[in-house]
């Protein structure tokens, strides 16, 4: 036989025995995860944390085995471990900026693979061992054992598994990696639920409620803490929870949100040009831009340091981002031309100034989606609440006193920066009076709303312009962009508006306004010469939800469809979740040091006791000027009528439900395994009970546990 015979019998015969072990072996597949997907959790206090260690903090928020996303949100919620509790994570407060390397791929990666195939072929298996190959390496183990790689190269290898010598199965082992960006508003950023809530001190000899800011400060152990204290920034946010579903519902990918939604921005004051005055200014020395002496002027002591398109555009360009040159300037604000609200912001985008928007030469880095929802500032979102919430007007006819309390009153809607829903078209003497008091306020929400689709054009082409959004291009096509629209948070149970009564009842969701308003007065305790009146009626409820939440959100569905953009309809995310729902709502009922501001409960909307009680922002001793009198931070209030933790989840839910955002993705989680070989849980979290909850009014009894 010659040697040519030898060499094709060898042939055959191995490829014969090969075929039969192969074919008593048929099915087995390989399946892979990673790991460490969620990109923020690679660092930690500054320092890039290993694969492993990530994939240990990862394990701990990823949606489990058979886990329904709504039992996930709740889970995630009421276990109160935001992981930037103390720890930032990749975001730089003091710079304004993401670590630069945060939106690449890391280098390693946690990967575990392991065998899939039916039953009597996993018996099989498991009479011998499997011999797990990459390139050169080989290691032995058990065929049902997790093969765990703590550092595998995520540019990608196959992987292969033998058995006697043939290979049984084999995949290639390539992770992707998913960018979401979050721009936007309050809705956006998580106002409302800060990642450290409010710690109260426990000291019966003082007042609760408090009369004055000065006296809830002194009540107050632990500061609330944000992600971005400067933005109100946190992790219970709708687009925070959204993007660890898809890193949750990724087994193959690593993903990097780009949280840039900071409270109070508008479309220009925040998205296009850095945001004046945001939540965590210092009250000790800065000024609201309207007191400067040049309102126009970009603070860097006080304002935010970038735009969020600019922050996004440096964050995502490979090269150093330019300023847009003139003629790219002039066409965005050609689309800005003839609005009739705050129209000295559009010389904000002036090609002079040094914040102007930026542009990248080269292609940026692939955007997966942007988050987005803003327009509520544009059309004076908290003036409206104010508008609700504050005094018109004085009861007393008295002329000295009548005049004293007018002037108190007129003060406090300047300082409440007022704005009427709209104005009244009638004749009578109350829709004259009405008119001439919006007159003094400004424009009504209802005007500026006729902005808002020249206001979105000038985005579009911002986004056109700095993140390369285009049709025709990979980077970012509009599809990709999901609008939200705004719940409606009016309702209760059964249909009906929530309403308080007329009247100067303090004893009401609204109760914590009071620590900040001049106080009550008396005459020398027995005749009350003016009371607040805080409230909330069915009436002003309705024509906020008339004249102002339908239209808006008509105008904001109708400008995203033609563009082409994905709009999420989540006006009814908070259906018989108002803010007139639920328990503890009152705030003389509610014992400060056991308050729980993520235990689920009916409302998804927090009160003005709510935002106290969560977000109370300093102590006395807690202030940069040293003077208990001043309030470095006046945030107190900002959560009042913000979606609460649950309420958050519910638009994430809904923006899961309604968009494509986790279309590539299996639909069922893989299943549990263990981060090593030896099978032990490498991080859990503690879950807290749920506390009952039930309707009640602040008339109401309500049984708390009293201060010792």
């Amino acid at each position: 036989m010659g040697t040519k015979d030898y060499f094709l019998i060898v042939a055959l015969t191995t490829y014969f025995v090969g075929s039969a072990v192969a074919a008593s072996f048929a099915g087995p597949r390989i399946e892979w995860e990673v790991g460490n997907r969620y990109r923020a959790f690679d660092y930690k206090a500054g320092v890039k944390q290993s694969a492993e260690q990530s994939a240990k903090q990862f394990e701990g928020y990823r949606q489990e085995a058979g886990e329904k996303v709504e039992d996930w949100f709740k889970r995630i919620i009421e276990q109160q471990h935001s992981p930037y509790i103390a720890d930032p994570g990749p975001w730089n407060e003091s710079a304004g900026r993401y670590e630069k390397d945060f939106v690449n791929l890391p280098k390693l990666v946690f990967v575990k693979a392991y065998l899939v195939t039916d039953k009597d072929r996993t018996e099989v298996l498991t009479q011998k061992p499997c011999i797990w190959r990459i390139n050169t390496n080989e290691m032995s183990q058990p065929c049902n054992d997790p093969f765990v790689i703590a550092g595998f190269d995520s540019g990608g290898a196959k992987v292969s598994v033998l058995q006697d010598g043939v290979e049984i199965a084999s995949a290639e082992i390539k992770p992707d990696f998913k960018i979401i960006l979050g721009l936007g508003d309050s809705y956006a950023a998580g106002e409302g639920n800060p990642d450290s809530p409010t710690k109260w001190e426990e000291n019966a000899k003082r007042k609760w409620p408090p009369l004055n800011d000065t006296a809830t400060g002194d009540r107050v152990l632990k500061t609330a803490q944000w992600w971005s204290n400067r933005c109100d920034r946190s992790f219970y946010s709708y687009q925070s929870l959204a993007a660890l579903h898809v890193a949750s519902a990724s087994p193959h990918a690593v993903v990097a949100f780009v949280h840039l939604a900071c409270s109070g921005a508008e479309i220009i004051d925040g998205l296009l040009a850095p945001q004046r005055f945001p939540p965590g200014h210092s009250m000790h020395r800065c000024q609201p831009p309207f007191e400067r002496s040049n309102p126009n002027k970009w603070d860097k002591q006080c304002d935010v340091p970038y735009s969020q398109l600019n922050a996004a555009v440096d964050l995502l360009c490979p090269e150093p981002s330019k300023p847009l040159g003139s003629d790219k300037i002039n066409k965005i604000k050609s689309a800005l031309k003839g609005i009739w609200h705050n129209k000295a912001q559009v010389n904000w985008l002036n090609e002079q100034r040094k914040e102007r928007l930026r542009f990248c030469q080269k292609p940026l880095r692939k955007i997966d989606y942007v988050l987005l929802s803003i327009g509520g500032n544009d059309v004076g979102f908290s003036g409206l609440i104010a508008d609700a919430l504050l005094p018109r007007d004085t009861h007393i006819r008295t002329p000295l006193l009548g005049k004293l309390a007018k002037q108190i009153v007129q003060i406090v809607q300047k300082e409440g920066k007022v704005v009427c829903p709209y104005l009244p078209a009638g004749t009578s003497p109350e829709d004259l009076k009405r008119q001439k008091q919006c007159r003094e306020y400004g424009l009504s929400a209802q005007t500026r709303i006729h902005d808002i689709p020249q206001r979105y054009r000038a985005l579009k082409l911002a986004l056109e312009e700095v993140l390369q959004m285009n049709p025709h291009e990979k980077t970012l096509t509009p599809d990709k962009i999901i609008l939200n629209l705004y719940p409606n948070p009016l309702y209760k149970t059964g249909g009906a508006l929530c309403g308080n009564p007329g009247g100067s009842n303090d004893e009401n969701e609204w109760r914590a306004i009071h620590t900040v308003l001049p106080p009550s007065k008396s005459l020398f305790g027995l005749l009350t010469l003016y009371k607040w009146e805080v409230n909330f009626t069915a009436d002003e409820a309705r024509d906020v939800e008339g004249h102002v939440i339908n239209p808006l959100n008509r105008a904001l569905k109708e400008i995203g469809q033609e563009f082409g953009w994905q709009v999420i309809s989540t006006e009814s995310a908070m259906k018989d979740r108002g803010w007139c729902t639920g328990n503890s709502r009152c705030l003389s009922h509610v014992n400060p040091t056991e308050w729980s501001p993520y235990t689920s409960r009916s409302r998804f909307i927090r009160t003005a006791n709510d935002s106290l009680l969560t977000q109370w922002p300093r102590t006395t001793m807690e202030t940069e000027s040293k003077d208990s009198k001043i309030i470095e931070r006046e945030n107190g209030f900002y959560g009042m009528f913000h979606p609460n933790a649950q309420g958050h989840a519910a638009i994430a839910k809904v923006l899961v439900d309604q968009t494509q955002i986790a279309s590539s993705i299996n639909t069922e989680p893989m299943p549990e395994l263990p981060l090593s070989s030896s099978g032990d849980k490498l991080l859990t979290l503690t879950q807290r009970d749920s506390v009952a909850d039930e309707d009640a009014t602040c008339d109401s009894k309500v049984v708390v546990k009293k201060n010792k």
